[in-house]
This record gives structure tokens, C-alpha cells and sequence, in this order.
């Protein structure tokens, strides 16, 4: 999930680009936990009359497309982290923003993983109910099911969950370990690159060799730094080709990319032509792809910035890390248990979309919460630590 090193450093179309995938990964949750079919195309755990297969079956399946949206977060996050020292050239940029990286992320992701222990200890999480009424078991079957003892958490706060990505208490948080390795790959190869003046060079390089040695996740970081130069070409140009026709054809490229399914090839999707299992299993670089495009058409596009800089959406984007970490926790817990308690008599899609509702409401009210406290005093708590750092050394010269 992509994270802005700190709030003066946020670009508000892209914010709300940020805002709308995380929407997207919401959603994509919910599909998978309650109309799995959509997902897989598996005519057997349909329903309805045939939305879920049309659905899956259409380039539309790219608005609940999870892997496509964790994809677009990575290159806003090349794009973002590099962006200010890109603009600026000052070494120190890259420094302090690396010394911040992993704290900011880290208490977010903390206090998400302790909300998610205390609702395991309660027996808040009635997922397993649902997976066998939804046949989604071989996914929302599949969570929560770790030992809930408070060493196993313990392994989870301090190491499982940054360095090695595992999402046993947060489905998201498979992202985690990737952002955080992904964020020091751009500080790395800009520290590396700093007296180059052809940097574009070597993240071309970056991006071919996280390809070959099957690193797909990165390849976004590497790419979101290249676009900075997009970024001062479309600022010089004027004509109607370079601001309107590339920017919304490579918006369409890219969705359509998105709809490249991640799961089940053995149902019929409109990408059944291809019958290459290399290409298949090449899902991530697809996805990649399609989201380079799709950064790329708005750094283009002066419409589409407008858009997306509106309110509503800068809010999404405000609070979309929020968003992004405590969902799934909804998901099991409050989202499961309504529909258990209700779907016997208003029938199963009446419940499915009261729930999606209301799951969506709920989501979005803790997350601005989380935004409004936890979040803002872990920007705040880090550029305070480091800042007294930087003070404390200034003041070690001084008396030397």
C-alpha cells in the first residue's frame, strides 16, 4: 500500500487516484468473501442469475481488481518517494525520508495488528460461518486461522508482518513487507544514481532486472521514479494529442490490463485467448503494466487531475491507509455477523448489499478515526524523533 513519506509531500490528484483504489481493494474483499464467483468465475458458487459470471467475464471485473489497485499504490509510491528529492536534488531528502520509512509505516500497521488480536481473544471474527454459506472457503475460510496465543502475536508485531509479509491477523497486510522493501530499493537506487544525470537509465535497468530474477512487485517503484520525468514533459506540453488523446487512450490500456485476472483460468474470461501459461502466471507484470499506464495517463492529463483532486476523493485519499489496514477486520467481524443474523430471512443478496453498505460505512468511519489519531501521530511522532536527532548531533559538533 502505497504511503506518502508526510503530509506536505502529498500531490492532491494523486491522492485521490490513492483513494479510489483503496476503495477498489474494499470492495474486492467483499466480492471474494460473499460473491466469490465474480472472482473466480465458478459457476458453482454463483448467487445470482449470472452477474458474478458476467462480471468476471468482463474487462468491468478491473473496478474489484485487488492485485491491479496493490500494483497502482506501489508506482505512486515510486513516484512520491522519489519525487521531492527529483525536484530538489538535496541528498538529505533521501535521508530523512529513510530514516522516517519504516516507523511511519510501522505504527499504522502496529495498533491494526493489535485491534485484530483483541477481536481474535473475543471471538469477534465470524468469518468461518460465512465461508461455508458464501463457498468462499478457499479464501475467507482460510483467515484467522494461526495460533491466537500472544506470542504468536508477538512474532507478527515485531518481524512477521514488515520483514516477511505475513497477513495471517490482516489480509492487506501481505503488502507491507513489499512496501517497505520497495520504499529502500528507491532510496538505494536514487542514493546510487545521485551524481548521474541519466537516472532514467538506471531504472530502465532496475525495472528489466526485477523482471528477470521474478520481482514483478517492484517493478512499479522503479517505474513511478521514471515518471517524474513524464511529469516535466507534460508540464511544457500544450497540444491536444500530449494532454487529452495519449493521457485517456493510456487510461484505457491500462484499465484494460487491470481486468487480467489473477486466479482460476479454468472458467472462461475474456482474456481466454491467451493460452500461453507463461503469460498467465505473469499476472503481477501485466498488472504492473496496466497501472504504470493508468499513473501515467493522470500525471498527463489536466482533466483527469481536476477530477480526481475534488473533495470527496482528496478525503478518500486522506484516509485511505486507514481504509486500507482496518477493512478486513470489518469484514470478519461486524460484515460476517450481520449476515449471519439477517440473511435467513431477507434472503442472501438483500443481506449481501445491506451488508456491503454498511460495511463500507463502518470502514470508512473507523479508518477517518484512525486517520484523525493513530496516523497523524505517527507522522507527527516521527519527524519529532528525527528531528531531535538532527538536534542532538548539531549540538555534538557545537561542544567538539
Amino acid at each position: 500500500m502505497m504511503l506518502l513519506p508526510d503530509n506536505q509531500n502529498k500531490i492532491g490528484y494523486l491522492e485521490g487516484l490513492r483513494g479510489l483504489a483503496a476503495l477498489a481493494v474494499v470492495a474486492h474483499h467483499f466480492m471474494l468473501g460473499f460473491y466469490t464467483a465474480a472472482y473466480d468465475g465458478n459457476p458453482e458458487r454463483a448467487h445470482t442469475e449470472g452477474l458474478e459470471l458476467w462480471f468476471y467475464s468482463s474487462p468491468l471485473n478491473v473496478i474489484a481488481n485487488g492485485n491491479f489497485c496493490v500494483m497502482i499504490f506501489f508506482v505512486l509510491s515510486g513516484f512520491v518517494l522519489s519525487h521531492k528529492y527529483l525536484s530538489q536534488g538535496d541528498f538529505s531528502i533521501l535521508t530523512n525520508a529513510a530514516k522516517r520509512r519504516y516507523f511511519r509505516l510501522f505504527i499504522p500497521v502496529g495498533f491494526t495488528l493489535l485491534l485484530s488480536f483483541i477481536l481474535l481473544r473475543l471471538n469477534a471474527y465470524k468469518h468461518l460461518e460465512v465461508s461455508v454459506i458464501a463457498h468462499s472457503e478457499p479464501w475467507m475460510g482460510t483467515l484467522w486461522r494461526m495460533d491466537p496465543s500472544f506470542g504468536t502475536w508477538l512474532e507478527f508485531f515485531f518481524y512477521r508482518v514488515m520483514f516477511q509479509g505475513w497477513h495471517d491477523y490482516d489480509t492487506s497486510m501481505w503488502t507491507m513487507s513489499k512496501e517497505l522493501y520497495g520504499s529502500f530499493l528507491v532510496f538505494g537506487l536514487l542514493a546510487i544514481t545521485h551524481k548521474l544525470k541519466s537516472k532514467n537509465i538506471a531504472f530502465l535497468a532496475a525495472i528489466i532486472l526485477a523482471f528477470l530474477f521474478d520481482m514483478d512487485h517492484y517493478i512499479g517503484f522503479f517505474a513511478g521514479m521514471m515518471l517524474f520525468s513524464l511529469e516535466k514533459l507534460a508540464l511544457k506540453s500544450e497540444g491536444i494529442l500530449s494532454r487529452t488523446v495519449l493521457p485517456w487512450t493510456l487510461m484505457a490500456g491500462g484499465l484494460l490490463l487491470g481486468s487480467f485476472p489473477s486466479l482460476a483460468w479454468a472458467y472462461m474470461s475474456w482474456w481466454d485467448f491467451i493460452k500461453n501459461q507463461a503469460i498467465l502466471d505473469h499476472f503481477v507484470f501485466i498488472h504492473s503494466i496496466g497501472a504504470i499506464m493508468v499513473v501515467a495517463a493522470v500525471i498527463m492529463s489536466p482533466i483527469m487531475q481536476k477530477i480526481l483532486g475534488t473533495k470527496p476523493l482528496l478525503f478518500l485519499g486522506n484516509i485511505s491507509f486507514s481504509l486500507y489496514l482496518l477493512h478486513p477486520l470489518v469484514l470478519g467481524s461486524f460484515a460476517s455477523s450481520f449476515f449471519l443474523d439477517h440473511h435467513l430471512d431477507w434472503g442472501y443478496n438483500k443481506t449481501g448489499l445491506i451488508t456491503f453498505i454498511l460495511y463500507l460505512l463502518l470502514s470508512g468511519l473507523l479508518a477517518w478515526i484512525m486517520t484523525i489519531t493513530v496516523d497523524r501521530f505517527s507522522i507527527h511522532f516521527t519527524k519529532k524523533l528525527f528531528k531531535m536527532e538532527t538536534v542532538k548531533k548539531v549540538k555534538g559538533k557545537k561542544k567538539k
